[in-house]
């Protein structure tokens, strides 16, 4: 097997031991699919005195990540994801009128002109809230939300894009109104409440929520929130769609953190993971949709050893090196669950609309988030013949030196070395045994999250496909 093909193997059936443990009930052809996560997801922080926006962001940062049916992974992301892509799918939907060729035309155009507009919005949107963040952390800014500092003057940028993607945009909407379909009215209400849920300038319940601007907490900063008990100690923040599940998700953590009565890490269920070589992406029967081809496995090496401590950039894919016949690996872990997940008064009824035909590929592909697979105490064991324990050996004291790291199923894991220093912001650690060719990943004990490995999501359904123009 190539290296590609090696990895594949072992994420499929990875995949299979979540989706089996987890319980999930994927039916041949029917409305949902089971999704793994390339990289895996933290989940929203738990404990009654964390901070709100904090919960918020979290459960934002998996409900609205962008999935496909014609693939099995999904890269975890919240940018540019579910509600900006549900705003690409009203933008392209059959409005059931007669727009002849000019008109036709003139909307096509727009099209393009708003897909422009709109990913240069989205670049200016994520530098201002980088930079409020930081300044809100370093004492610069006082200022307690985003948009008030926006206005403050501190992000021209974002001002100027924000006025050209509401003016295309509703140079867009008076071309479609010119085509006097029978939809039309009923798109221009379901674009207005994409609009709420998108809002930064206020507050508008049942469509967007306060969400913390910067990053979530570490484990030892939330350790430290929970021990000083201030409830005070609010971050800045910003507004995003509004996504529920958080109160089932913070239930689960608790009563996991509440069996872990001691700083020795005891798993308490185990799993010996095993490959088949033979078995292909459709064979799993995840729920995705080939479309007449193979179903997509858009995922990075299994295990790879990377020369920086972010994993942004693989060095050396220790998978390359290593047979099949040549490593096993067990899976430990605590507790494993789903969680439902809803959407906001934005949502709509898909199944009301058809899509022009010339419609982008990702609207017609599109599915939303329903459920997380969350799971508590995530380790593993893994056991190395003797050619890949040596390559594997090397590559461990290469990067530890360099202060690199790891990356395990989508787990980043910094190796620390003389090039980098510890930080507080790892979720897990390793530990490598040249004599028993062991590989040992343990989880932080005092963590306060529960990692997501991968999702459930529900396939967008249509009316089907617009007849040709």
């Amino acid at each position: 097997m190539s290296a590609n093909e090696t990895s594949q193997a072992f994420w499929l059936a990875y995949g299979d031991f979540v989706r089996d443990k987890a319980s999930i009930k994927i039916v041949e052809g029917g409305d949902t699919a089971f999704f793994l996560a390339s990289q895996a997801q933290k989940g929203p922080p738990a404990g009654s005195l964390v901070p709100e926006p904090y919960g918020n962001l979290g459960i934002f940062n998996i409900g609205n990540n962008l999935l496909s049916t014609a693939d099995v992974f999904y890269n975890p992301s919240s940018q540019n994801g579910y509600v900006d892509a549900l705003e690409t799918f009203l933008a392209n939907v059959d409005l059931g009128g007669s727009p002849g060729e000019a008109l036709d035309t003139a909307i096509v155009n727009a099209l393009k002109d708003k897909e422009a507009a709109d990913k240069w919005f989205a670049r200016e949107k994520s530098n201002a809230k980088a930079t409020y963040a930081s300044d809100f952390k370093d004492g610069f800014t006082t200022i307690p939300n985003l948009y008030d500092w926006i206005l403050d003057g501190n992000a021209p940028g974002y001002i100027t894009a924000e006025k050209n993607a509401t003016s295309i945009a509703s140079r867009l909407e008076a071309l479609q109104a010119k085509v006097d379909g029978p939809l039309a009215p009923k798109v221009s209400q379901d674009k207005a409440n994409i609009r709420k849920a998108q809002e930064q300038s206020a507050l508008k319940p049942g469509f967007n929520m306060e969400a913390a601007a910067g990053d979530l907490p570490s484990s030892a900063e939330l350790k430290r929130l929970q021990q000083a008990g201030d409830k005070s100690a609010k971050p800045a923040v910003y507004y995003v769609p509004q996504y529920t599940g958080l109160d089932e998700y913070k239930k689960f953590v608790s009563a996991a953190e509440q069996k872990a009565t001691s700083s020795t890490w005891k798993p308490a269920q185990s799993y010996d993971l095993k490959i088949d070589k033979g078995k292909k992406a459709e064979d799993y029967k995840f729920g995705q949709v080939s479309g007449g081809g193979s179903v997509a496995v858009s995922c990075g090496p299994w295990f790879a050893f990377s020369a920086s401590a972010n994993h942004s950039e693989t060095e050396t894919d220790s998978s390359s090196q290593v047979d099949t016949e040549d490593v096993s690996v067990k899976i430990l872990f605590d507790d494993m669950r789903l969680i439902a997940i809803s959407p906001g008064q934005w949502n709509f009824n898909t199944k009301a609309y058809r899509l022009r035909e010339d419609a982008p590929k990702e609207s017609k592909t599109l599915a939303r988030v329903s459920q997380l697979v969350v799971v508590t105490g995530l380790g593993y064991e893994i056991s190395l013949g003797a050619t890949s324990a040596a390559k594997v050996d090397s590559l461990y004291k290469q990067t530890t030196q360099a202060g690199g790291g790891l990356r395990i199923f989508g787990i980043p894991i910094g190796l620390g070395g003389s090039g980098s220093k510890t930080t507080e912001t790892s979720s897990h650690s390793s530990s490598w045994d040249s004599a028993t060719k062991t590989l040992t990943i343990k989880p932080t004990i005092e963590s306060g999250y529960a990692t997501v490995v991968g999702v459930v999501g529900e396939k967008i359904q249509t009316a089907g496909a617009a007849p040709p123009a």
